[in-house]
């Protein structure tokens, strides 16, 4: 994973002995324990999605990793959790290590780290002052906080850092902070559930192999503001038959909450206007940008590359700016920037639908990135 130049790394190495079913080493997710690794110059550096590292044919495996006391980041003094399968371990990697194999490691606990205040990137030139002085110059400063900066705090380019809540408010504009908000994970208050969707655990089932024919979807209940919308999950579409998919849509922020689309090729979502990434299964696995209206679903754009999206789970990550929805699989980017009309306002959700064939079709581990700061 490409870091900003000049920050501390690791190379991770290891052996994997555990493997599937056919016989194919189990893939390792790494991740760092605290949500976010931020420096004042690059923003954030890494955060908690999780890495995921596929050994070869012999188990063996690589890769490089923010170093857990990189200089000038915060927090400091972290650590990372490793999984496979059912497994996990926490491990710490300071720079001083430079290649390590994980079997040299002694586990270490789970620890979110030492958060430190930090000096920002410089600001711009002060005002002139009287002739033969010199000109002011202040640097971008990061204020401690208790709860969010009051409104005569700071100047333009001053961060906020409000440690309880891990909050990092930022930059301040000319005459304001910005204010900090996040969506919350579709397991928690604020979304609707329809058709077959339900929660189990941390688990969001669009559809479960037993439903049968049909849709499940989640919709947020306040319209959002799609530009600059990032977004990252987890979906697994296992456990039967293959079909039909999913989809993560940016809908007209009139459609109810309470919207169900029809099931099969429909994947939940036709019925209603939108936008939105379709992973589906009922061709073999390919990825979609469409869009819907009251009767049909358009292909915008589909991706030629190679993927596998069943049964293994996949990581998703999807990101709508300046009029671009861009889109990662597992990493690799299957969408840049395709040009399609969201609604500046959109309501935000998840559809998914069993056809003829069926799957348990699951979302877990979203997480969206915050507007007006970073949460740590």
């Amino acid at each position: 994973m490409p870091f900003p130049p000049g920050v501390e790394t690791v190379t991770l190495t290891g052996h994997q002995h555990l493997a599937d079913g056919d016989g194919n080493p189990l893939a390792v997710r790494i991740r760092p324990v605290p949500t976010r690794v931020v420096s004042p110059v690059h923003g954030v550096v890494v955060d908690n999605t999780p890495v995921v590292v596929r050994p070869d044919a012999a188990g063996q495996w690589s890769r490089e990793l923010i170093a857990t006391d990189a200089e000038g980041c915060t927090p400091t003094g972290w650590t990372y959790r490793v999984e496979t399968g059912d497994d996990a371990l926490f491990i710490s990697l300071p720079a001083a290590l430079g290649t390590v194999d994980i079997a040299e490691l002694t586990p270490a606990g789970m620890d979110g780290g030492e958060y430190v205040l930090v000096p920002g990137p410089p600001g711009p030139p002060g005002e002139q002052g009287e002739p033969g002085a010199p000109a002011a110059i202040r640097a971008g400063v990061t204020h401690p906080t208790d709860g969010a900066p009051g409104a005569g705090l700071g100047i333009a380019g001053d961060w906020a850092l409000d440690v309880g809540a891990r909050r990092l408010y930022g930059p301040r504009g000319a005459s304001a902070w910005p204010a900090f908000s996040v969506i919350p994970s579709p397991i928690e208050a604020g979304w609707t559930r329809n058709g077959f969707a339900a929660l189990a655990g941390s688990d969001l089932y669009l559809t479960h192999v037993a439903d049968g024919f049909g849709a499940g979807s989640s919709w947020y209940g306040e319209p959002q503001v799609s530009d600059g919308l990032d977004v990252s999950f987890e979906v697994e579409m296992s456990g039967g038959t293959g079909a039909d998919g999913v989809c993560f849509a940016l809908a007209d922020p009139a459609t109810l909450t309470s919207f169900v689309g029809g099931g099969g090729g429909e994947l939940g979502l036709t019925g209603c206007s939108s936008v939105a990434v379709a992973l589906d299964t009922g061709a073999g696995s390919r990825a979609r940008v469409v869009t819907t209206d009251a009767d049909s679903m358009d292909t915008v754009a589909t991706y030629g590359g190679a993927l596998t999206l069943r049964p293994a789970p996949v990581l998703v990550r999807v990101r709508y700016a300046a009029g671009g929805l861009s889109a990662w699989v597992d990493g690799v980017q299957v969408f840049n920037a395709v040009a399609v009309a969201a609604p500046a306002n959109a309501r935000v959700g998840w559809t998914g639908s069993n056809g003829g064939l069926v799957d348990d079709h699951i979302v877990r581990a979203a997480a969206f990135v915050p507007r007006g700061g970073i949460l740590l």
